[in-house]
């Protein structure tokens, strides 16, 4: 049976309730699904995601070039293309994971920083900029 540590360092064979880190494992389902939604023309690939997700997507208008000297004032330009599917799916949408890009983690530290015990909307969680123009590379 596996085993499962807790924060404390013990372990504990691994129940069937528990909840997994899956991380990149779940970019296979949700690509299905998505590509299944395409299919059923549900979606497309090119078309803007602000229509379908405008919470989510609303605040990629922008895209975050790097900080001021001082480190304080993000540096932004308008984006000058909109995000689609393809681009989420292909990795080309600008969006950073914010462990391999220092500017993308030093917004997340200033901007997206929770306190103790405060939630916020799930788009708030996501609220990452991208940091190259959408659909400009990868």
């Amino acid at each position: 049976m596996e085993e499962r540590t807790l924060r404390s360092g013990a372990k504990q064979p691994q129940r069937l309730d528990d909840f997994l880190f899956l991380a990149s494992a779940t970019k296979l389902i949700t690509t299905v699904a998505a590509l299944q939604c395409v299919e059923d023309g549900l979606l497309t690939l090119a078309g803007d995601l602000l229509e379908v997700v405008p919470d989510l997507v609303g605040h990629w208008k922008q895209v975050l070039t790097g900080f001021s000297e001082d480190g304080e004032t993000p540096l932004l330009e308008p984006a000058v293309r909109p995000t689609t599917l393809e681009m989420l799916l292909t990795h080309t949408s600008g969006l950073p994971y914010d462990f391999l890009n220092p500017d993308a983690a030093r917004w997340n530290k200033k901007f997206k920083t929770l306190s103790k015990g405060e939630r916020r909307p799930l788009a708030d969680a996501f609220g990452y900029l991208p940091v190259f123009q959408p659909g400009a590379g990868c």
